[in-house]
């Protein structure tokens, strides 16, 4: 079994710890996806939905900036002669293309993001009843 990924804003940083955090995010939607199946019992009642929908809009809140973080590094690598394309179309115009798309992702997360709050307000005042015919 794998070292668990202790996550720390301060670093240390490296490339291989990058690519470690992307692949425990990745993992860690899809256990939220196992643990939201049926009658999994991930969820118990509007409330636990409610503080999900919040750390989920949350968690896209933060993916515009990364997302233009990785496209200016991309940018910057190309723009500085030390990447090549093995496609021939150049560097440059390749790393541009690939920022532009990740701007456009993070503008569409972004919505999504406002679309995450817009459904956690709409279940601020749900509950559980204390008998179904209450």
């Amino acid at each position: 079994m794998p070292d668990p990924i202790v996550l720390n804003t301060d670093g240390p940083h490296s490339p291989e710890y990058t690519r470690d955090v992307g692949n425990a995010l990745a993992e860690a939607v899809r256990v939220l996806n196992y643990a939201t199946l049926g009658d999994a019992p991930g969820l118990d009642n509007p409330g636990d939905a409610y503080s999900l929908l919040g750390a989920l809009y949350t968690a896209l809140d933060r993916f515009p900036q990364l997302l233009d973080q990785v496209g200016r590094f991309l940018k910057t690598q190309a723009a500085s002669g030390r990447i090549g394309d093995t496609g021939g179309r150049g560097a440059v115009i390749q790393a541009g293309m690939a920022a532009a798309l990740l701007e456009d992702a993070g503008s569409r997360i972004g919505s999504a993001s406002w679309q995450l709050h817009l459904a956690q307000n709409d279940i601020t005042g749900l509950y559980v009843k204390e008998s179904p015919d209450a």
